[in-house]
Parts: C-alpha cells; sequence; structure tokens
C-alpha cells in the first residue's frame, strides 16, 4: 500500500528541519570558535594577510605567508583586509559555506541528480560529516568544488559564458580544479574552448588593472617560482594524502617523474573516457556525472596538494551518488561500494580530527583507499548502460 502524501510531506519537513538544525549549529558553533580562539586552527589570517600585503604592494609570497593562491586571489581578499578582523572572518566563512550549500541545493533542484526530493535531505546529512574540518579552519576547498559544481550546472543548462567565468576563478584560485574545465572542452570544445580562453586572459588582465603592472609582473613570477619548488612528497611530516603516500604504504616507491607521468595518465585517461562516451551519443546527464565524479577523484588521489582537509573536494560528489544509489534500483554490490567508501571516508575524518598527530603511512591513506573505492564506483555507474535509460535527454546525442 502506498504510504498517504501527507505523512510522506510531514517526514520530509521534519527531516529537512532536522538536517537544517544540524547545520545550523555547525556554522554557529564555528562561527563561536573562530571568534574565541581566532587565530587556532584556521587558514584565514593567511588569507587576510595576502589581502593587506596586495593593498600596500608588498611581496605576497615571503615572510612565511604560505600564501599558495594567484595574485589575483590576493587581489579579490584584499577587501577583508579593509575589515576588523573578527568581521572578516565571519564573512568569509558566511560567503564560502554559503556557496558550497547552494551549489548542492542548486545541483538538487536542477535535475543532474535523479534523486526523489523526499530524499534532498539526506544528501545534506551525509555532507555534513565530510565538511566538518574544511570548513573548521576556513580552508578554501568548498568554495573550489563549489564553482566546479555550478560551472557544470551552468553547462547542463547551457550557459556557456557562466560556466567559463566558473573555470576561470578555480584556475585561478588553485591551479589543478582547472581540469574539470579541460574535460568540459573535452565535450563541449567549440561551445568553451574558446570562452575559457578569454575568461582566463580577461582574468590575467584584470591583476594588472588593480595594482602597479610591475608589482602585479613581479608576483606572478614569484607565483609560478613557489609553486615549481612546493615539492613535499619526501617530507615524512607532510606527505601530500594522495595516492603516492597510499602507494608508499604498500611498499611500493616511485620516483617523481614517473609520478607525474601518472598524475598525467590519470587525466588522459577521464578525458579520453568522455571522448568515449561523446562518441557513443550518451546523454548530457551521463557525461557531466562522469566528469564530476572522476575529476574530485582525480583531484584528490593524483592533485598535487591534497591535505587531509582537501577531502571535502569529494563530499558532495559521493553523498549525491550514495543517496541516487539507494533510491534507485542500483545493484545491491554497487550500493555496498559506495556505503563502503562512504564509511571509510567518515571514518577517516573522525580519526584525523581525534588522531590527527599520527604520520605512519597508514594512517595517512586511509582517505586514499576510500577515494579508490569510490572511483570503482563511479567507473562502474557510468557505464552501467541500465542505470541511464531514463535519462530525460539520452536521445539527444551532445551538441
Amino acid at each position: 500500500m502506498a504510504e498517504p502524501l501527507a505523512d510522506t510531506d510531514k517526514r520530509t519537513r521534519n527531516a529537512w528541519l532536522t538536517v537544517d538544525t544540524l547545520w545550523f549549529a555547525l556554522i554557529i558553533g564555528v562561527l563561536i570558535r573562530s571568534l574565541l580562539k581566532p587565530n587556532s586552527g584556521t587558514v584565514f589570517p593567511i588569507f587576510q594577510t595576502a589581502g593587506g600585503r596586495w593593498l600596500h604592494g608588498e611581496n605576497l609570497y615571503s615572510g612565511g605567508t604560505d600564501y599558495l593562491y594567484s595574485p589575483l586571489v590576493a587581489a579579490l581578499f584584499s577587501p577583508l583586509a579593509l575589515l576588523p578582523y573578527w568581521l572578516a572572518n565571519i564573512v568569509w566563512r558566511l560567503g564560502v559555506v554559503a556557496a558550497y550549500l547552494a551549489a548542492v541545493r542548486v545541483w538538487l533542484r536542477d535535475g543532474a541528480a535523479r534523486i526523489p526530493a523526499k530524499n534532498h535531505a539526506l544528501v545534506f546529512l551525509i555532507l555534513l560529516p565530510l565538511s566538518v574540518g574544511s570548513i573548521n579552519n576556513a580552508q578554501a576547498n568548498p568554495l573550489v568544488v563549489a564553482l566546479v559544481m555550478f560551472a557544470i550546472i551552468a553547462v547542463r543548462s547551457t550557459r556557456w559564458a557562466v560556466a567559463a567565468v566558473c573555470v576561470g576563478i578555480i584556475a585561478y584560485l588553485k591551479i589543478y580544479p582547472l581540469a574539470a574545465g579541460l574535460l568540459l572542452c573535452v565535450i563541449f570544445p567549440r561551445k568553451l574552448s574558446w570562452r575559457i580562453f578569454a575568461v582566463l586572459f580577461a582574468f590575467g588582465a584584470l591583476s594588472f588593472v588593480l595594482q602597479k603592472p610591475a608589482y602585479v609582473a613581479e608576483q606572478y613570477h614569484n607565483w609560478v617560482a613557489t609553486r615549481r619548488v612546493d615539492e613535499r612528497h619526501f617530507d615524512v611530516m607532510n606527505r601530500p594524502r594522495d595516492l603516492w603516500t597510499l602507494l608508499a604504504a604498500c611498499g611500493i616507491e616511485l620516483n617523481l617523474h614517473l609520478y607525474f607521468f601518472i598524475q598525467i595518465l590519470g587525466g588522459g585517461i577521464i578525458a579520453a573516457l568522455c571522448f568515449v562516451g561523446r562518441l557513443k551519443k550518451w546523454g548530457n546527464d551521463r557525461l557531466l556525472t562522469l566528469i564530476f565524479t572522476l575529476v574530485c577523484c582525480w583531484m584528490l588521489l593524483l592533485g598535487p596538494a591534497t591535505e587531509s582537509s582537501t577531502y571535502i573536494l569529494l563530499a558532495p560528489a559521493i553523498s549525491l551518488a550514495a543517496v541516487e544509489a539507494f533510491s534507485r534500483p542500483f545493484p545491491q554490490w554497487m550500493r555496498a561500494l559506495v556505503a563502503a567508501a562512504l564509511t571509510i571516508l567518515i571514518g577517516g575524518a573522525a580519526f584525523i580530527a581525534f588522531a590527527g598527530r599520527r604520520r605512519d603511512l597508514w594512517s595517512m591513506s586511509v582517505q586514499q583507499i576510500g577515494t579508490v573505492m569510490f572511483a570503482v564506483f563511479a567507473l562502474a555507474w557510468v557505464f552501467r548502460d541500465s542505470l541511464w535509460q531514463s535519462e530525460k535527454d539520452v536521445a539527444k546525442p551532445v551538441a
């Protein structure tokens, strides 16, 4: 017997009330903690200092500031340097969290995820434990994944200029998420390629308008120089939490040249899969799901700067995938696989929160194991034709 509609609506409202309360408590708790201990467990001082240095024409990449982003991003941080620290801290945190949650909400509303409305609240419930760490220390990673999602959403609705702007911001914020934009160009080369190039050029030119050109040119030179020498793979205390560390835990030691080849090869394989899907006339949702899930896995396993808090990049993808897997007729083994990956990632986040000082290879590889499992699930998902038979645009080949 079907459940009465009134009971279903009531349960949905109660679910949203619970989830909203939990997220509200998290945000308020993080803000209170950051106000009571403004310089503890946070990277926000790096951002505000960079904004102040930009305003005063000082070197962004000296003096132990740990600033890793482009000069343009420092210019965008400069308004925060004009505010009192406590207010700038609140504005930054609320802005990042708002963009992050809005991206997931729009993704669900837009229909990119084929999840019944009654289960939407569950996505945000799963998202919460995967997001606490990065939100707590004021990372930019929630903004990065939000921009990736907004770019894909814009592509799905053929808003090419919006997609290009999102990709451009990503590239100047952190270079490697540009991979998402390049993969979108594989599917829509004529629509996106020139737009992304134009946006990247325009943003670079904007940097020289916002400060003295000679100073800006010097900062770009310093930025490239610091990125070239940033190598932590042999630093036992600060190894990146990526495939390199997982392989080392398994007793497989690689040299950097081979590992760099593996990084490039991983991105090339995803691009090849996109091209194959385009040739097979997969629907847009299927292709965009492929890009979103696999590029997030690539950024974490083969990206150049993965830390424990970086794994928030995978949080929306695996939350959406897990809820969809249990909302639709997925094979039991796929449900078990995504559930196991999710459990490991949540458990890994909790382990790091309570035992973060441990530095043995296996304790630093928990999140990578969950990501590898999710990558296997994602590949099975996009290649299983039966899971896409009800796709609305399955009869519409990619333009």
